[in-house]
């Protein structure tokens, strides 16, 4: 009958130790659970901030033509102006002159 005590106190504790068990493992499954959602998290972060960064790259590329744009019309402005400057100053040499 001793023995029998025993096994039922060693078969107890075995089922203590089980649910234990049990426990650490539905936490475990949770911690890795939240661990896959914050990588899935920081995985479509990264794609926003590199579709941001190429977004800025275009944008970048663009005003860079753009201002070469108006870079090329200030300097077509410039010689235009000058030649409209020769055009009146020989246009009011020649109204001045007697």
């Amino acid at each position: 009958m001793m023995h029998i005590c025993a096994i039922d106190v060693i078969i107890q504790e075995l089922g203590k130790i089980s649910d234990g068990i049990t426990s650490a493992v539905k936490e475990q499954n949770a911690a890795t659970g939240e661990i896959a959602r914050s990588v899935e998290q920081a995985a479509h972060s990264t794609a926003e901030v590199g579709g941001t960064v190429s977004s800025l790259r275009d944008a970048a590329a663009r005003t860079g033509s753009a201002t070469v744009e108006v870079y090329d019309a200030a300097v077509s402005m410039s010689q235009q102006a000058a030649i409209l400057k020769q055009i009146i100053s020989g246009f009011l040499s020649e109204v001045r002159s007697p």
